[in-house]
């Protein structure tokens, strides 16, 4: 039954995927007034995909980060991310390409993915006196990007489960974005 469940996400994740590439290629107009640019048959950047013939420097000059370098491979989609409000940087002028993700940005760009992938208009408030980022951390455990087992038996409380300030472990960041295309309800 559990292998049926995962390969019926993987298909259902991948005919997702498909819809979204292919409405993404016709589209002529994304949400709000922003125009695709031309598209043309070569893409020497995967990101030249969305962004067309936009330049390097363009698009520093645009997100305004003073950090970020012309040629490098990840600049296109740091645009993408700031773009779809997945991601911000460490400050107006700071985006901090090679620093670290703590816990707590994890969980709030895990919670944007999600919400984005599933089509969800998520509202991701913060109550007064709560930590910035435990919205994204609710949203992340109610929607089983986040799990914890002691939290699941009420030993302990989903604010205390982790070090939301830690730096994420590569494996937590591959297990929380690899849950990002699933839709996985917990009962509240």
């Amino acid at each position: 039954m559990k292998f049926m469940r995962k390969t019926l996400a993987g298909t259902l994740a991948m005919l997702m995927m498909i819809f979204i590439l292919s409405s993404a290629v016709f589209a002529t107009e994304l949400v709000g007034n922003f125009q695709y640019p031309e598209f043309n048959d070569t893409y020497e950047n995967p990101g030249d995909f969305i962004l067309g013939d936009i330049t390097d420097q363009e698009l520093i000059d645009y997100l305004g980060f003073k950090d970020l370098k012309a040629e490098s491979w990840y600049l296109r989609y740091v645009y993408i991310a700031y773009f779809d409000k997945i991601m911000k940087g460490k400050s107006k002028e700071i985006f901090d390409p090679l620093g670290k993700v703590t816990m707590a940005e994890l969980a709030c760009i895990s919670a944007k993915a999600h919400s984005k992938l599933m089509v969800a208009s998520s509202d991701f408030k913060q109550v007064k006196g709560e930590a910035w980022y435990m919205p994204y951390v609710q949203y992340c455990y109610e929607n089983g990007i986040y799990d914890n087992d002691k939290v699941d038996s009420g030993k302990i409380s989903l604010e205390k489960a982790e070090d939301w300030n830690r730096a994420a472990k590569r494996c937590e960041v591959a297990g929380m974005l690899g849950r990002c295309d699933t839709f996985i309800r917990r009962a509240s």
